[in-house]
């Protein structure tokens, strides 16, 4: 069995906090759609690793790699 300590239960409530602000922040804007999507899209890209699904994999994979190119495009207005 794997031993829990003070530092794990830090380490949870430190990721806890990140995910709550980011979340905080990103509501009621377009970032929580895009937020969305990337959760659809990891999802999509767990079961098709897990399942062993190659065609839904490469989409995936192929979605990710896009992406790197799209979020700047899509907050291009944000970032200057």
């Amino acid at each position: 069995m794997p031993h829990f300590d003070i530092l794990d239960l830090i380490d949870i409530i430190f990721v806890a906090f990140i995910f709550y602000n980011t979340i905080i922040i990103i509501k009621d804007t377009p970032a929580l759609y895009l937020a969305k999507g990337l959760l659809l899209l990891f999802i999509t890209f767990g079961i098709s690793s897990l399942f062993n699904l190659h065609a839904l994999g490469w989409l995936s994979k192929w979605m990710m790699s896009a992406l790197v190119v799209l979020i700047p495009i899509i907050f291009q207005p944000e970032l200057r």
